[in-house]
């Protein structure tokens, strides 16, 4: 069949091109002549106003203007305008996803269709036979009418189509398709038109992708500068999914591959550890594709739908105060408000403690944030901890670039060698965010973020001081920290944390600072779970990596004991005993051991780090509590600044 030569009919009329060639031109002399009219206008104005006057002998000459239409400077000067409006059209098609729709696109969604028709007419013989001759037509007419711009599809049909004939096997004609379909697909990612500017593909709905077109794309959920997650549904079980699609660029790409590497691992080794579940992994056009199980929300956007007042803040408010209504004893706002807290921090601590050096794993997640902690189900309050691109094991780490800068620990700003301990920081950070809704270190650049870590806790230890490869002494950033030298012990750095806790917290309309926070009379902190909350997120931020936490021993911290200690009765009843025997001991006040008076006290009589906690049915009373419990610095402090 011959593609070439002109259309019958056709012998009269001009090219495309050549006709806007000609309205280029036209344009470009008509431009001419407008400006030698103006310039002919303005000097007989000049003449006639101001020369003749200033020197009526001798009248000024008016110099023509040379007009060349061959000289270099007007070809250059026509040919960048012209460029410059092609850019401009490329960018605005671009901005637009204008370039993805084009003839190419037609085609490829055509040749999409046809495929679903060759699998569906596999065992009728004469629907084979029409599908084949009707595709082939098609084909021929969109060759015919745009064979000046795609010369490349003629040629793959002509090698893979226009031999095929329609008497043929089922098998052989979708073979033949799905090669034809490769070879058109090479030729549209030869121009680039299936990605934005930053390299991320551009999916659109409706569209089909993976082998044998699994996956069907329902919309965007969201993404970042490297990737971008999109829903989908599985064809093959029904199933909705998330599709992460990662940048087409070298570094993000091989960042893919080693996320699907470690996820693989993860998910052979441990099922259950509150790691994502990769359910698919493979590359799409040039992109590689993770297809996970398509969970909830995550806690950022819980944040954002709480008003940034702290997780369950809004969603316990009415249950708090019909708690207090039905009975008469008075429960702390904040004593509901951190059950959700906990249960994430559970959950985020089992993670962790797998994944730390000190079970063997080795594992570094290198990003630990709110947007990569999700919620499984929208009624559970299970998580799961995802985006494990960052990721790297012990000893392997080469990148000092890790970390959202909100979380990111002093020894990776420092410059020094990290471990796992890096998570247990980010994991602190977290949880402050969580009950006060806002981040607790909300640096502008990373000089910035250690200036608030060096104010808040003290100045880190001399062994970091002596390995740091940034904020050097003899520089204007190592000086400017060089400043901060002050060792702060772990009392006030307690205190500093309770107090920028309980001043930062956002309370829910209605809710006092009397009804959030339960103190006794001489205004001093008496709540128990806060003072615990407070004592584990201090030890999760200290500066010195090898005194800082480790996941496990946070499992055993009176803030989470309770909780992992009614999970594993739950789970393993006793017999004779019911399964669910009570929702949560977390909440129950505690008996703490009297102080003797005259005995000498440290200060930090609040620290459950420095008393001996046992659980109780019995509310202690107000005069008891304020001899027993103490947080609150004996000096007053102002409050500190909103930008801080």
């Amino acid at each position: 069949m011959e593609m070439s030569g002109v259309a019958p009919g056709d012998a009269g009329v001009d090219h495309p091109r050549t006709r806007s060639r000609k309205r280029a031109e036209q344009a470009v002399h008509s431009a001419e002549e407008n400006a030698l009219k103006r310039v002919k206008e303005e000097g007989e104005k000049a003449n006639e106003s101001g020369m003749a006057k200033a020197n009526p002998h001798k009248p000024g000459k008016r110099k023509q203007p040379r007009v060349n239409h061959n000289s270099p400077v007007r070809k250059l000067t026509t040919q960048l305008l012209s460029t410059y409006n092609a850019i401009n059209q490329l960018f605005h098609l671009r901005k637009r996803s204008g370039l993805r729709k084009c003839a190419l696109w037609q085609l490829l969604q055509t040749c999409d269709m046809y495929r679903e028709m060759l699998r569906e007419a596999a065992d009728d013989k004469d629907e084979l036979q029409q599908t084949i001759a009707q595709m082939k037509r098609m084909i021929s007419i969109w060759i015919w009418n745009h064979n000046y711009q795609h010369f490349g599809v003629e040629l793959a049909y002509n090698q893979h189509l226009a031999e095929l004939p329609e008497t043929c096997v089922h098998h052989v004609a979708y073979c033949a398709v799905d090669r034809f379909h490769q070879a058109v697909e090479k030729l549209k990612m030869a121009r680039h038109t299936f990605e934005d500017a930053q390299g991320n593909y551009v999916c659109e709905v409706g569209e089909t992708v993976g082998l044998h077109s699994r996956y069907v794309v329902e919309g965007l959920l969201g993404g970042g500068a490297f990737c971008k997650a999109w829903a989908a549904r599985d064809r093959k079980t029904g199933q909705r999914v998330c599709m992460k699609v990662a940048c087409n660029r070298k570094h993000c790409f091989e960042q893919s591959r080693r996320e699907v590497k470690t996820l693989r691992y993860l998910n052979d080794q441990c099922p259950d550890m509150g790691v994502v579940r990769l359910r698919d992994a493979f590359v799409f056009r040039e992109h590689q594709v993770l297809v996970f199980d398509q969970l909830a929300y995550d806690l950022y956007e819980l944040l954002k739908h709480e008003k940034f007042c702290g997780v369950s803040a809004l969603l316990h408010e009415q249950h708090w105060r019909v708690a207090n209504e039905r009975c008469n004893m008075t429960f702390s706002y904040s004593q509901v408000s951190l059950k959700l807290v906990r249960k994430f921090a559970v959950q985020i601590l089992q993670t962790l403690a797998y994944l730390s050096q000190k079970n063997g794993m080795g594992l570094i997640h290198c990003d630990l944030k709110p947007e990569n902690i999700m919620v499984v189900s929208s009624n559970q309050t299970r998580v799961n901890v995802i985006d494990f691109g960052s990721s790297c094991f012990v000893g392997e780490q080469g990148s000092t670039y890790i970390q959202s800068r909100f979380y990111r620990s002093p020894e990776v700003l420092l410059g020094c060698p990290y471990s796992t301990q890096i998570d247990v920081w980010s994991f602190g950070c977290v949880l402050f965010e969580m009950y006060t809704g806002r981040p607790l270190f909300n640096g502008k650049d990373p000089e910035d973020q250690l200036m608030k870590i060096v104010q808040l806790l003290g100045a880190p230890p001399a062994s970091m001081l002596a390995q740091r490869q940034f904020f050097l002494p003899g520089t204007k950033e190592g000086d400017r920290f060089g400043n901060h030298q002050t060792v702060r012990s772990f009392a006030d750095r307690f205190r500093a944390v309770g107090y920028t806790c309980i001043t930062r917290r956002k309370r829910a309309d209605g809710v006092a600072l009397v009804d959030d926070v339960k103190t006794d009379a001489n205004g001093r902190v008496i709540d128990e779970n806060l003072l615990q909350f407070l004592d584990l997120v201090t030890k999760c931020l200290d500066l010195d990596p090898a005194a800082r936490i480790q996941p496990a021993d946070a499992l055993r911290h009176p803030f989470c004991q309770s909780l992992v200690a009614h999970t594993a009765s739950s789970s393993h009843p006793t017999k004779g005993t019911r399964e669910s025997s009570k929702p949560e001991e977390a909440d129950t006040p505690m008996q703490v051991d009297s102080v003797e008076e005259g005995a000498a006290t440290t200060g930090l009589e609040g620290s459950v780090s420095e008393l001996e906690v046992v659980q109780g049915k019995s509310t202690r009373s107000r005069a008891r509590a304020a001899a027993n419990v103490a947080v609150a610095a004996s000096e007053p402090r102002t409050p500190r600044r909103k930008s801080e």
